[in-house]
């Protein structure tokens, strides 16, 4: 069992605390540091600043999961835990979505368990936009990957609406779907964008440690 490596990483004026355990990837702290620098450097390209002051990334590593999956904990100061191999490689770092699509997740004031897929629906949207605007995936890809995974949000004949569904596909897709609707209205209007709200939130002072209803939290969004 290795020791846990505990260092300070600073991306774009965001200091991020990392912990990875046991030991070190075989590829080293300097890419373990550019991984979590992209990936915060994304978030901030896309909605203009780092949604919190300071974060916490725990890094667990484990066999044959790559650049691996992640959970976001609404704790003061917000804690990621995330899974990687422990011979994970650049071309997985590089590919990596994971880590910003959890770092989307620092925006959005918890709601209960009946609004999970706009929580999702929200990660997989800005995660998708945040690394096309910062050139780690091309429009092309971005918005053909985006047209294989909508039809896993279809409604089924006897499903109701999004709102306490527990399909996986409704929860990620559905709710990534119903982001796309409202963006599309609020470009043809000249309106508000997701980017606008989110810097609204973030100008109210809401993050994933506050306290906001979901019908307070989308009047922003109108």
């Amino acid at each position: 069992m290795g020791r846990t490596e505990k260092f300070l990483v600073n991306a774009d004026g965001t200091p991020v605390q990392l912990l990875v355990e046991p030991g070190m990837p075989a590829i080293g702290e300097a890419a373990v540091r550019r991984w979590v620098q992209r990936a915060v450097g994304a978030i901030v390209g896309d909605a203009g600043q780092f949604p919190v002051k300071n974060t916490y990334v725990v890094i667990c590593l484990k066999a044959g999961v790559g650049a691996g999956d992640g959970t976001t904990h609404a704790t003061d100061p917000s804690v990621f835990n995330i899974s990687i191999d422990r011979d994970v490689t650049q071309a997985q770092f590089n590919d990596d979505w994971v880590l910003i699509h959890e770092m989307a997740h620092l925006f959005v004031p918890p709601q209960s368990r009946k609004y999970r897929w706009f929580e999702e629906g929200f990660a997989v949207y800005v995660e998708a936009m945040a690394r096309m605007q910062a050139g780690m995936r091309c429009k092309e890809d971005t918005w053909a990957a985006i047209s294989r995974g909508l039809p896993h949000g279809q409604k089924l004949a006897d499903e109701g609406g999004l709102d306490g569904t527990t399909s996986w596909g409704r929860i990620y897709w559905g709710g990534m779907a119903w982001m796309l609707l409202p963006q599309e209205k609020m470009q043809a209007e000249s309106a508000t964008g997701w980017i606008e709200v989110m810097q609204a939130w973030m100008a109210n002072g809401w993050d994933i440690r506050s306290e906001v209803g979901f019908a307070e939290m989308l009047a922003l969004q109108q």
